[in-house]
């Protein structure tokens, strides 16, 4: 079965450091449908009164779609918030098949923002305002395939902070954040281990005194063993624990705070297949929720239970939600049905494929 999950659009500054700067404007692009080459369009349409009985074939509002080119680029992304008016709609542009643009349209279909990339590395972020004049500018400097700086400047182009980027052999090993004044605010050091994994972020303060930082270990397959948090006194205030079984396959996850007390907790359960079939969920006062995942005899997704605890286990209990999985005569995923207790439809997503 092609993958037609949903998955994040990471931006560029995310992913070579710029997450770890606090500021508005990293926009995570929401959440996108993945890239499918068979995809031509997917519509979402919500019930916006759920809870009362209503046919099978009610639709209700059409909450969200998307439209992909000929060669599995998204091209359109439409969000509505209720009422059309508050809409956001997302434009991707492309040349030469690589992304070089992409629009946020709102209200009256003025631009919001504008997310400019160069060799895939987000090269420009400008926010507009109601009169479609640019409030801010985020613009980034890049040499050599990588982003060495980036500079906020407001409607008059006075650079209103800066932060810098410092390599090492290629990798990330300071990241500095500079004020209007050019003097640093703070900034944050990176360390790696002989595989060239980031084991360890520093963040010191203006007079190089430490903040906080970050361990991250890992397991011989490289993924993520623990990821630990500690402030400026060396003393763990947020611990997460992940758990693999011998084939590397994740089968849990726990976070502790400083107490050392577990406060969220995640196991999944496999059938013999690989497939994933439950996934549990318990905070502090015990499980919270479950997710059961049903296949066919094709190993494809038939349905997904989920279903919502308050501090007791009751296996009674019914779910609370069921999305119901229905597929094209080649193998597709076409439509989404999600439902509450009562059988009444929540949203139907629907997917149209080129080939049709």
């Amino acid at each position: 079965m092609r993958n037609i999950f949903y998955i994040l659009l990471f931006t560029s500054h995310i992913l070579s450091g710029q997450g770890l700067i606090n500021d508005s404007h990293q926009i995570k692009y929401k959440t996108l449908p993945q890239k499918n080459k068979n995809i031509k369009e997917i519509q979402k349409y919500i019930n916006d009164k759920a809870g009362s009985e209503k046919s099978q074939k009610y639709l209700g509002l059409l909450k969200t779609f998307a439209r992909y080119d000929k060669n599995g680029n998204i091209i359109d992304y439409h969000k509505n918030k209720k009422f059309e008016f508050l809409s956001d709609r997302y434009k991707f542009f492309y040349k030469d098949g690589e992304l070089f643009e992409i629009q946020k349209k709102g209200i009256s279909d003025r631009t919001l923002y504008k997310w400019q990339f160069e060799d895939n590395l987000l090269c420009n972020e400008i926010k507009y305002n109601r009169k479609n004049i640019v409030n801010f500018k985020w613009s980034s400097t890049i040499e050599d395939g990588k982003i060495i700086k980036t500079e906020k400047l407001n409607r008059k182009k006075k650079i209103l902070y800066t932060i810098k980027y410092i390599y090492n052999n290629n990798l990330l090993e300071e990241l500095k954040y500079i004020n209007k004044k050019g003097k640093t605010k703070y900034y944050w050091k990176f360390m790696y281990d002989d595989k060239n994994r980031n084991i360890q972020k520093v963040k010191y303060n203006s007079k190089n005194s430490f903040i906080e930082s970050w361990k991250i270990e890992y397991t011989e397959n490289n993924d993520t063993l623990a990821n630990i948090k500690y402030d400026s006194r060396g003393v763990a205030q947020n611990m997460k624990y992940f758990t693999y079984d011998n084939e590397g396959t994740l089968i849990g996850y726990k976070q502790y705070n400083k107490e050392e007390n577990i406060q969220n907790q995640w196991k999944y359960i496999y059938n013999e297949n690989g497939l994933l079939i439950e996934e549990q969920y318990f905070n502090k006062k015990g499980l919270a929720s479950i997710n059961k995942y049903e296949y066919n005899g094709d190993q494809k997704l038939l349905n997904e239970k989920q279903f919502k605890y308050y501090g007791f286990y009751d296996p009674n209990f019914s779910y609370s939600i069921i999305k119901l999985f229905n597929y094209n005569n080649k193998g597709d995923v076409k439509e989404v049905i999600k439902k509450d207790i009562y059988n009444s439809i929540i949203s139907i997503t629907r997917y149209i494929y080129l080939y049709f």
